[in-house]
């Protein structure tokens, strides 16, 4: 009987951990959408400022983040800085796929649409760019952020649901 409890209690904690660890994920993502939108709002700021220079821009970032898109910019920034790394476009893509995000593959398409659009020449075009991207972002942001809320909780109440229910047919 004893076994059979504490087998019971396993099962509702393990799945109670499963459902957080699901939680955990959709905030984790919520927060790299948060700092890809301050990374866009700040390469904003500073082309319309005149500051074209990337490897500043980039370097300024690093110490502001904490998610993934931390170490992304890492990446980035040590590539830019070996000689012979090749073009900025291909390297931003490549630190996309080696780094690991939580975001959506489209939110990925729109991250690789802002390693493009920062190389080309005309500021006017650049600033253009980047504030139609930022625009989706915070709208993503903005969808995003409720339904996590929503799903969070669903994923919360889950985990409860399904531990109980495996107590109940273990014992």
């Amino acid at each position: 009987m004893q076994v059979k409890i504490v087998g019971s209690v396993m099962l509702f904690l393990c799945a109670v951990f499963c459902f957080r660890f699901l939680k955990n994920n959709l905030y984790k993502r919520l927060g790299e959408l948060n700092e890809i939108n301050i990374l866009l709002n700040d390469f904003l700021i500073s082309i319309n400022v005149g500051l074209y220079e990337i490897i500043p821009l980039i370097n300024d970032e690093i110490p502001r983040l904490n998610t993934s898109v931390k170490n992304f910019l890492k990446l980035v920034l040590d590539k830019l800085k070996m000689k012979n790394s090749g073009d900025f476009y291909d390297i931003w893509c490549s630190g996309i796929e080696e780094s690991s995000f939580c975001v959506t593959s489209e939110e990925l398409d729109y991250l690789r649409y802002i390693g493009k659009n920062i190389t080309y020449q005309d500021k006017d075009r650049i600033s253009r760019q980047l504030n139609l991207i930022k625009v989706k972002f915070e709208e993503i942001y903005k969808t995003s952020s409720v339904e996590i809320r929503q799903k969070g909780k669903m994923y919360e109440k889950l985990g409860v649901l399904l531990g109980a229910f495996l107590v109940v047919l273990t014992v």
